[in-house]
């Protein structure tokens, strides 16, 4: 598709204010040097969910580097979790970042360009 053949700036220019959205809530919920944030509202959200048209769906799967074939599906999700891994070497970036996407019963992880399985929040951005 279409997002295959565009460059990692333009599909993240594609995605718009949900990318980020994404990127500033997980870096309230850490704050800017790692730790908790002093936004005691930030703080206390376990999670955020967001309800938008599939072809939003689709720019951020591109945006991710996901390599779709279809259109996203009525009730497909991408899912997006922030994790704290607190035996990570150095100590001070335990933060990481995994998505998921959801088509119909089917939930499968998307690897992040650049990234492991599992991708540091310093590097998600």
């Amino acid at each position: 598709m279409f997002a295959q053949v565009m460059g990692m700036n333009i599909r993240r220019l594609r995605a718009g204010v949900l990318a980020t959205y994404l990127s500033s809530n997980m870096k309230n919920k850490v704050g800017l040097s790692g730790s908790i944030s002093a936004d005691w509202t930030s703080c206390q959200k376990k999670l955020y969910a967001y309800s938008t048209h599939a072809r939003v769906v689709a720019n951020l799967l591109g945006a991710f580097g996901y390599k779709r074939t279809h259109v996203p599906s009525f009730g497909s999700a991408v899912i997006v979790e922030l994790r704290r891994i607190d035996t990570v070497i150095p100590p001070d970036t335990p933060y990481f970042v995994k998505i998921f996407y959801k088509d119909g019963p089917r939930i499968e992880p998307i690897q992040i360009p650049g990234c492991d399985c599992l991708c540091p929040l310093s590097t998600f951005d």
